[in-house]
């Protein structure tokens, strides 16, 4: 009888736990929703609100949406190859030929939100900008900026990079996403269904995630914990980084790093450029609000301690114009998601630095010698 009990008390405490899982898990879905609701209605232009909204559901609920599916190597593709901010269409993200035409130049854009300009319309993205600046330095209508970002963490943006945007040829490959180091070089891109079931299922609950964001803060603060033990406290690497590589392939291992000779997400995606025989790949420095809200701070300095190059500095340019500008006149927001004001002078940054490489004309040089 006492066995039954005891038996009968834990199936109950189980099911008790279970119960405030799924409790936890629905109110959690419905304050990220009202949130997101909120944040989409104050910063996302009336065309595009839908279609972000939609791709931010796809990647923190992991479902498979109209236009998004999952996968185990890049978490969440879209579907039908939409990698690139529509132009025209109220589609926020559509697919572009992967085939050149003849003398076609292709400078893709590797980023984060910023890059693909929540807040502003196409036109006003630095992307847009910047292929709008050429085209009139060079009297060239050949030439074609391509509006990669997607609003996820630099992981994302180098896979996407070195697993399928490498496809489409760029010539010259801007990374706008910061200087940290976030993956390796070898990805293992061979899943089995039990590891990608198993992954999917965690990625999939809300409550794995908070879980993994308050233990990644509790890791940077403890001072108690052995580094040298645990390699992973105080880098890039997040606890569901680390929880997601030892599902697919065991823990990564600090020699794997150390093997890639790479000190940011920025050197591997030149690596892989290497690879793929893209000659033309920078940086530019990510911009954030400072802490009294009155200037800009980027990550150069970072680039620069990591001895990384090639970078592209815009933080002096764009203190400078707040002579000339209120802050608010040049970003939306703490993230530094620009207004079409911001982006121009980023544009006009980055596009200087091309012309003054000579890059353009080399490219056409080397179409003219086939």
């Amino acid at each position: 009888m006492r066995e039954r009990f005891k038996k009968f008390r834990l199936r109950t405490f189980v099911l008790f736990l279970l119960y405030c899982l799924i409790v936890l898990e629905v109110c959690l879905r419905i304050f990220y929703h009202l949130c997101l609701t909120a944040y989409s209605k104050h910063y996302f232009p009336e065309n595009a609100s839908l279609s972000l909204k939609r791709a931010y559901i796809c990647r923190v609920f992991a479902i498979t949406e109209d236009n998004y599916k999952f996968d185990p190597v890049c978490y969440v593709l879209p579907e039908k190859e939409r990698f690139f901010r529509s132009r025209t269409s109220n589609r926020m993200f559509v697919s572009y030929p992967k085939k050149k035409r003849k003398k076609e130049i292709r400078i893709l854009c590797l980023g984060d939100s910023t890059t693909i300009g929540n807040g502003v319309k196409f036109t006003d993205t630095y992307p847009a900008q910047l292929e709008l600046l050429m085209e009139k330095k060079y009297w060239n209508p050949n030439i074609v900026v391509l509006n990669a970002g997607i609003p996820a963490k630099s992981r994302i943006q180098k896979r996407i990079f070195q697993f399928h945007l490498v496809d489409y040829a760029p010539d010259i490959v801007i990374w706008r996403s910061g200087a940290d180091l976030s993956d390796i070089y070898k990805v293992n891109a061979s899943f089995s269904f039990l590891k990608k079931a198993t992954w999917r299922c965690l990625y999939s609950m809300m409550t794995f995630r908070l879980s993994c964001l308050l233990l990644d803060e509790f890791l940077k603060r403890s001072s108690f914990l052995n580094k040298d033990k645990y390699p992973f406290i105080g880098t890039e690497f997040s606890v569901a980084d680390i929880i997601y590589s030892f599902i697919v392939s065991g823990f990564l291992k600090s020699d794997q790093r150390a093997e890639d000779n790479c000190y940011s997400d920025f050197e591997l995606v030149k690596k892989i450029a290497r690879d793929h025989n893209i000659e033309y790949v920078f940086a530019v420095d990510y911009l954030r609000e400072d802490l009294k809200g009155n200037k800009f701070v980027s990550d150069y300095s970072d680039y620069e301690r990591k001895h990384i190059k090639p970078v592209v500095k815009t933080v002096d340019v764009m203190n400078e114009q707040l002579k000339k500008y209120k802050f608010s006149q040049l970003s939306l927001d703490s993230a530094c998601h620009l207004t079409r004001e911001g982006y121009s002078i980023v544009a006009q940054i980055i596009g200087d630095y091309i012309i003054g490489q000579g890059w353009i004309e080399e490219i056409v040089k080397k179409q003219q010698e086939k």
